[in-house]
């Protein structure tokens, strides 16, 4: 037999149909890693703007000396707004999935803050006598999918979030904490 310096045609083809079904199983898992992570990004995304939200919600309630809430005469978009001590005034505002949080001083802008959910997230402010203020979010419904399969529960938006704050208990605080003067 002589000795064989190249390949044979039949074995280029195989090795590259070997390499084809290789790469194209590799593109597959890889395009599905992307998406897995771009949809996490997003959960944990709006999580982390929920978690913000009522924080911030929170000690600007604690704080403040007063709410008014969703009054036509407060503004476009604004659903709450909070009066702090001195001259300064919080108003939370929604549009379109994005909630803003404006600190104002003296009638001017100090701050900005912004909190982005999905463009249909409901969110709602109330009122209950004598001192309670809630913050209520709501996701948005999940789109209908096929019938024989429910959506993934990886992929869903975070549940609802109700944060609850009682207006002036930081004030409060501070009024137990200072020393009492005997009247005698």
């Amino acid at each position: 037999m002589p000795n064989r310096r190249g390949v044979s045609l039949a074995e280029l083809l195989l090795t590259m149909s070997a390499c084809t079904v290789i790469l194209t199983m590799s593109a597959g898992l890889i395009h599905r890693a992307m998406h897995t992570q771009s949809k996490s990004r997003s959960f944990f995304d709006t999580e982390r703007s929920a978690m913000r939200l009522s924080e911030s919600f929170r000690r600007d309630v604690h704080t403040a000396d007063d709410a008014v809430i969703g009054n036509a005469d407060q503004g476009e978009g604004v659903f709450l707004r909070l009066q702090l001590p001195g001259s300064q005034m919080v108003e939370y505002r929604q549009a379109a999935g994005r909630v803003e949080r404006i600190l104002q001083v003296g009638g001017s802008v100090k701050s900005r803050e912004a909190f982005v959910f999905a463009a249909d997230t409901k969110l709602t402010a109330e009122k209950s006598p004598p001192h309670l203020v809630v913050l209520s979010i709501v996701p948005p419904p999940d789109a209908p999918g096929p019938a024989d399969r429910p959506p993934l529960t990886a992929y869903s938006t975070p549940a609802s979030l109700r944060a609850e704050a009682v207006l002036g208990r930081n004030a409060a605080l501070v009024d137990l904490a200072a020393p009492q003067e005997d009247s005698q």
